[in-house]
């Protein structure tokens, strides 16, 4: 991946029975083949999601959950790495914060630096498999998977979640999951998070491909009001060169101007509707670009604007160039082309 995805959470120590086994253990259970560099090959995998997983992975989108990259081989198994990554995103819009990429962060292992992965287990999201490792391209079983988001909730409303009553009877599989696991697996069924891979079985033991993944964490923000339901959140809009415009907007829109721009959006009403203009621009940025990368642009343009300085700044991600800025008692703008 070019670019990964970003951010995470923080939790209490474990003393409830529940979650006390579920250190270490779910992590050194089988996670996949983890050696060498992750050369899969990718030209199996789906370019398109299931059709049971395109609000999820809108949503997630829409909501900066989920840079671009990562949007394609949408039944390949997730990475341990690339799953750190979309909890810490969820974490910290889950406290509506920001997780600071350069902060200084020391390790705890030997095969993994990644200040992401370091961050989603210095939150107690994520363990390490023994040995001082991670193991980041290994992939990672479902009933794994529910511990952590277990741990994901209670850091975000910091206190630890009951898991309640273990129920799993409806499932012909329930005899594979682990004893480790089955607080946090009844909890994420129960509360409709993982509803299994059909009406009567979990399939516990299998990797977790990205577009579960993806559907599983945006369940998660939904029913916690990290996020709104992707129904909800995202207003009618037209698509204007992979970029969502909403139909909506009384900014000036445009596509072509200047060769290899993407979109253009500006406003050039003294700032009358400026609030409202805010929301438009974070909703067409959002839509390609991740939160982490949008939000500083928007909040540039709300200071300067504010304080009355006329001032266009460039900032680069992948292959584009963002252009923008404001004009003093005019109005605001951003342009979007490629590099």
């Amino acid at each position: 991946m070019k670019r990964k995805l970003k951010f995470l959470g923080i939790i209490g120590i474990c003393t409830a029975l529940t979650l006390s086994c579920i250190t270490f253990a779910e992590e050194q259970h089988n996670t996949g083949s983890s050696t060498g560099i992750y050369t899969r090959d990718e030209s199996k995998y789906s370019k398109n999601p299931s059709s049971w997983a395109v609000e999820g992975i809108d949503g997630m989108r829409a909501n900066g959950l989920a840079a671009n990259d990562f949007l394609t081989n949408f039944d390949k198994p997730i990475t341990r790495q690339e799953f750190a990554t979309l909890v810490v995103n969820v974490y910290y819009k889950g406290k509506n914060s920001r997780f600071d990429i350069s902060k200084n962060t020391t390790t705890p292992f030997a095969d993994e630096s990644d200040p992401i992965v370091v961050e989603a287990y210095n939150l107690g999201i994520v363990k390490g498999v023994g040995d001082g490792k991670f193991e980041p391209y290994a992939e990672i079983e479902r009933q794994a998977v529910c511990t952590m988001l277990l741990r994901l909730i209670s850091g975000v409303q910091g206190n630890q979640v009951d898991a309640g009553k273990i129920n799993l009877s409806k499932f012909k599989d329930a005899g594979q999951v682990e004893d480790w696991a089955k607080p946090a697996v009844s909890y994420c069924n129960a509360k409709g998070i993982m509803t299994g891979t059909s009406d009567t079985t979990l399939s516990p033991k299998d990797s977790l491909t990205r577009e579960q993944a993806l559907v599983l964490l945006y369940r998660l923000s939904v029913s916690n009001g990290y996020i709104k339901k992707e129904a909800q959140a995202v207003q009618d809009y037209y698509m204007l060169n992979g970029f969502k415009v909403p139909k909506e907007t009384t900014m000036q829109i445009s596509g072509n101007i200047g060769e290899g721009t993407f979109v253009s959006a500006g406003s050039y009403d003294q700032g009358k509707n400026v609030e409202q203009h805010y929301k438009d621009l974070k909703f067409i940025l959002t839509s390609k670009l991740p939160e982490n990368i949008v939000d500083p642009i928007i909040d540039k343009i709300k200071s300067n604007f504010s304080q009355g300085i006329g001032l266009y700044k460039t900032t680069v991600f992948g292959e584009y160039e963002i252009i923008y800025g404001c004009r003093v008692n005019e109005g605001i703008g951003v342009t979007v082309r490629k590099k």
